[in-house]
């Protein structure tokens, strides 16, 4: 999602700019911890579990028909 900034990741200096940015912009830091919470709230246990359930669902070749 938007909720974070893309880096090259074997760019050291990428990763140390991007950091240094949201460390001194406060804006932006505010601006990203608040995209980051709201993108949260689209993971959970129980969305975790019901997907790992249906894995092994088919891989066990059970069928819900």
């Amino acid at each position: 999602g938007d909720a974070g900034i893309m880096v090259e990741p074997t760019s050291i200096n990428s990763l140390c700019e991007n950091m240094y940015t949201i460390l001194t912009d406060k804006k932006l830091w505010h601006s990203m911890r608040n995209r980051g919470l709201e993108r949260s709230k689209l993971f959970s246990w129980k969305i975790t579990v019901d997907k790992l359930e249906g894995i092994y669902d088919e891989l066990l070749g059970k069928n819900e028909y």
